[in-house]
């Protein structure tokens, strides 16, 4: 292909996280042994599959097809912990889930009927939880890495992967780093995006390592989270105070309310710039509904799209 005609070709990439994640890209969430790295895949994948917002700050423009395979507990405790963000997304009818404890899919029978199934289902997103059951190789090993990241890049035609996967154990006092992921360079080396979670006590940091196909933007800042009364990770704001979206419908209630009144009764739980952050991203959403009232034109009014 001669350049011009190259730079004349239109390979535009849908987004899937605004600003973070495109369609066909490739995630790792990295973490130590128990930080909950898990269950952020699991908040991602209901966020990706709803169409929703990822903690507050990585939109979701339209529900995606979802196949969420996990190969670390039991059924029993997945099943309670689906449960839980049952709770708070509804139905889900985009989220389809599984579990194999050794699918190896750098082998080729495992590797077709894998593919078979997001043909037949129409998958756009893939999430793996963790990484270590779904191949047979060495970790340490950057050919077998790199017969394993090619099985998987191979599965479907624009197919957006996001997988977890552990770090070593650090010494006492040392702080862990991407480099320090477990596992041969190219696991950190061929994801698109990276992230980094950590947690001090009841506080997680959730850090931007890499984000390959947004070189020419700054990284985010490093991201404080909690998690709500909800049960979900949510954003800290400047001030060290939290919002969810349940807590933002909650305010709304029934009926309509003026946008003013909803910021207030949520400025207990966050700052008034990030309540109202978080009723624009609702709108944004479809789940909010917001228009100027008809007795004061600059005052705006919302409610609850059922």
């Amino acid at each position: 292909m001669g350049v011009e005609e190259f730079l004349a070709a239109d390979y535009k990439q849908e987004a899937l996280l605004e600003g973070l994640l495109g369609v066909g890209d490739f995630m790792l969430i990295a973490g130590a042994t128990e930080v909950g790295k898990s269950y952020l895949a699991k908040q991602l994948a209901y966020e990706i599959a709803t169409g929703g917002n990822f903690l507050g700050r990585w939109n979701v423009h339209r529900p995606f097809k979802t196949l969420f395979i996990q190969g670390e507990i039991g059924r029993q405790a997945f099943q309670t912990r689906l449960a839980k963000f049952g709770r708070y997304y509804g139905e889900t009818p985009n989220l389809q889930v599984a579990t194999h404890y050794s699918y190896r899919l750098d082998e080729q029978v495992n590797w077709k009927v894998l593919s078979e199934v997001l043909e037949k289902n129409k998958t756009q997103v893939l999430v793996l939880d963790p990484m270590r059951p779904f191949h047979l190789g060495d970790e340490n090993s950057s050919q077998d890495m790199e017969r394993f990241f090619g099985a998987v890049r191979e599965l479907k035609q624009d197919l957006t992967i996001i997988q977890t996967q552990h770090e070593r154990k650090p010494q006492k006092g040392e702080k862990v780093t991407m480099a320090d992921i477990r596992g041969s360079a190219l696991i950190t080396d061929r994801p698109d995006v990276v992230v980094h979670l950590s947690r001090e006590k009841s506080k997680w940091k959730l850090v931007y390592e890499k984000m390959r196909n947004a070189e020419t933007v700054e990284k985010p800042d490093d991201e404080e989270l909690k998690v709500g009364r909800s049960g979900l990770f949510v954003h800290i704001d400047e001030k060290g105070r939290a919002i969810t979206d349940a807590d933002v419908l909650a305010a709304v209630g029934k009926g309509e309310k003026m946008r003013e009144d909803v910021v207030k009764a949520l400025e207990l739980k966050a700052s008034p710039s990030t309540a109202g952050r978080a009723i624009t991203r609702l709108v944004d959403s479809g789940k909010l509904e917001m228009w100027k009232s008809e007795d004061d034109g600059k005052a705006k009014k919302v409610r609850v799209v059922t």
